[in-house]
C-alpha cells in the first residue's frame, strides 16, 4: 500500500485522496448512502449487505450508528428496502429510487451534455401574486429558467398543450450578464472553483487499492460533483458567466472515474461474513 507520514502518523494514499474529498465538505451519511447506490448499486437486483455498507462506510469515518440512522431514514423516504438473508440485512434501491437516480445518471457521468438547436419563451396569462408563486414553482419544476414575472424559457420545442400561455420558439442570439448570474450566481460559481482544485489536488493510483477503496473514491467524486451540479439546470456555453469552471470540472470527474474502475459488488462482501 502507497503511503505517506506526517509526523508520527502514517497515511495510505487512500486516506490521503478521502482527505481533500472530505476536507471542509458537507459529508451526510444518508446523501453519502444514496451516491454509494447510485454509483455502484444502480440495477434491479443489486443488493449490499449491511456489512458491506459499515466496512465501505468506515474507511470515510462514518460510524455505524450514523449508518443506522441512515438507513432508517432512506427505508422511511422511500429510497431503499431491505431483506433479510440468514442473520444479515441486505439493501436494494426501490423502484422509485432507482427511477430517481437514473433519471439524474446522464448528467453525472456524460463527458459532454448536447442541447436541441431552439428554444421555447412562454408568456403566461396575468394572475395574481400567490397564484404566480404556484406558477413559478410549477415551472421550475418541468425545467424552465424564469427571465422575468411570467415569462419563463426553456430548451427545445414546445410540447405541452396550453391555452393560455404565448409561446415564441426559436434561437436565442443574446444572453445578458442579469440572466446568466439569475442562473449561475456567485457562489455557485465559487463551488465549481473550489471543486475543480479539489480534484486537481487528487493523486490516483487505482493498482494501489482496494476494491472497497476504489468504490468509496468513485464515491466521493460523484458525492462533491452531484452535490454541486444538481443545485442548476443544464444550459449550453452562452449562458455561462465569465470564469465558469463547471464544463473543467466535468472533464476532471469523467478522467478520474475512467481510472477508477468500478468494483463489482462480489469483491466488496469478499471476506466479510
Amino acid at each position: 500500500m502507497l503511503a505517506y507520514t506526517v509526523g508520527m502518523i502514517t497515511f495510505s494514499q487512500f486516506d490521503k485522496a478521502a482527505n481533500i474529498l472530505t476536507e471542509d465538505a458537507d459529508i451526510r451519511a444518508w446523501s453519502i448512502i444514496v451516491t454509494l447506490f447510485g454509483d455502484l448499486a444502480q440495477d434491479k437486483g443489486d443488493w449490499v449487505s449491511v456489512a458491506a455498507l459499515t466496512a465501505l462506510c468506515e474507511k470515510i469515518s462514518i460510524k455505524p450508528e450514523a449508518l443506522r440512522v441512515a438507513l432508517h431514514r432512506l427505508r422511511k423516504d422511500g429510497w431503499l428496502e431491505s431483506e433479510k438473508k440468514g442473520r444479515t440485512s441486505w439493501y436494494t434501491l426501490t423502484d422509485w429510487g432507482r427511477a430517481q437516480s437514473i433519471e439524474v445518471s446522464p448528467r453525472i457521468y456524460s463527458d459532454a451534455i448536447t442541447f436541441p438547436p431552439e428554444y421555447h419563451l412562454l408568456i403566461s396569462e396575468p394572475m395574481a401574486q400567490s397564484k404566480r408563486a404556484e406558477c413559478d414553482q410549477l415551472r421550475r419544476s418541468e425545467g424552465y429558467l424564469i427571465v422575468a414575472p411570467g415569462s419563463y424559457l426553456k430548451l427545445g420545442r414546445y410540447d405541452q398543450a396550453d391555452g393560455n400561455a404565448l409561446v415564441v420558439e426559436g434561437a436565442v442570439s443574446f444572453v445578458p450578464e442579469w440572466l446568466k448570474m439569475s442562473v449561475f450566481s456567485d457562489a455557485l460559481c465559487d463551488s465549481y472553483k473550489m471543486l475543480e482544485q479539489r480534484l486537481q489536488q487528487l493523486s490516483i493510483a487505482p493498482s494501489r487499492y482496494s476494491p472497497a477503496e476504489v468504490a468509496m473514491l468513485r464515491v466521493l467524486i460523484v458525492h462533491n460533483w452531484r452535490r454541486v451540479l444538481l443545485r442548476h439546470i443544464e444550459l449550453p456555453a452562452e449562458f455561462h458567466p465569465n470564469g465558469w469552471r463547471g464544463v473543467a470540472c466535468r472533464s476532471e470527474v469523467v478522467h478520474l472515474l475512467a481510472q477508477l474502475e468500478k468494483p463489482k459488488l462480489s469483491q466488496l462482501h469478499e471476506g466479510i461474513s
